[in-house]
């Protein structure tokens, strides 16, 4: 298993208290959006750095597994833990993505979200507003 840290349209995101859940957007059985709200620690390297606090929403196509689970109950079972400081990583070289899926780990203060999915992307929220048009 490798990991190799997701930079974000903002920059590297790292540290678990660098993200909170907002929402999650349920598309449809294949799409799901998630909002969040990513605050400025020492460990993130940002594109502008006089960003703070910014909202974002990662969208998910293709979704074969969601998986949301509590942090402090699975920290050991964290995919990645110890190798990386990223928020957001993707497990590449697995079996999983021999057969076209990306692997992605969210990992937030409270939550850790593990998806299988074939393409994803994030936008930067201007407006603060949360918006599935």
């Amino acid at each position: 298993m490798e990991i190799k840290d997701i930079i974000t349209s903002i920059g590297f995101i790292g540290g678990r208290d660098a993200i909170i859940i907002e929402h999650i957007n349920i598309i449809d059985s294949r799409t799901i959006e998630v909002y969040v709200n990513v605050s400025r620690n020492s460990l993130c390297d940002f594109v502008d750095n006089s960003m703070s606090a910014i909202n974002l929403k990662f969208v998910f196509n293709g979704v074969m597994k969601f998986q949301l689970y509590d942090y402090e109950m699975f920290e050991n079972n964290i995919k990645g833990k110890g190798q990386t400081v990223s928020s957001i990583r993707e497990i590449v070289k697995s079996t999983y993505s021999l057969k076209g899926l990306h692997h992605i780990i969210i990992i937030a203060y409270d939550d850790v979200m593990e998806l299988l999915c074939t393409e994803f992307h994030n936008e930067l929220i201007t407006d603060n507003k949360q918006q599935t048009d």
